[in-house]
């Protein structure tokens, strides 16, 4: 009898510790297996993006003559040297004047919303048909620019114009 009892005693003591000791680690280790499954798929999921990525990459660098026209006409930051030389060689192809030119990194003062980019305010006189060419040519031109506003007067002698024009320089950031 002693055996039995010391046995069956055993069976519930080792059910006992399995029960209280052992399932909330087997409990655990059960989540912790789940995280590990599911960061597994994620990383697979951003290998699988990466890889897509690298691929595209490759075959862009198939046409790197249209690549050289998207980072000439989206550069990373603003370059106003060279936005003021088009602007002086485009007016004086068109017949225009280059007046006064005011640059804007960011808000302008007169406008005080926020801008993506800068912001380029400058006068020109000339002709109306000259005008359009200069606006055909802006829109023609290989950088992104936005023509935001333009303003003008009746001409005070004969048929020149004094036109007030604001224009916005898109970049990466």
């Amino acid at each position: 009898m002693p055996k039995t009892l010391i046995i069956f005693v055993m069976l519930v003591c080792s059910l006992s510790f399995g029960s209280f000791f052992l399932m909330p680690k087997y409990h655990s280790f059960v989540i912790l297996n789940d995280m590990v499954f599911a960061k597994e798929a994620e990383l697979s999921i951003k290998q699988d993006y990466f890889s897509q990525i690298e691929k595209i990459s490759k075959d862009l660098e198939k046409y790197p003559e249209v690549m050289a026209k998207i980072e000439m006409a989206l550069p990373l930051e603003p370059n106003f040297a060279l936005f003021l030389e088009f602007l002086q060689q485009t007016t004086s192809h068109t017949g225009l004047i280059l007046k006064e030119t005011n640059f804007f990194y960011g808000d302008s003062p007169k406008n005080k919303e926020s801008l993506e980019g800068a912001s380029v305010s400058f006068k020109i006189s000339g002709k109306l048909e000259n005008f359009s060419e200069f606006l055909a040519s802006i829109e023609k031109s290989a950088g992104l620019i936005e023509v935001l506003s333009i303003h003008f007067n009746t001409p005070e002698e004969g048929d020149i114009f004094t036109f007030d024009v604001r224009v916005k320089i898109h970049f990466l950031e």
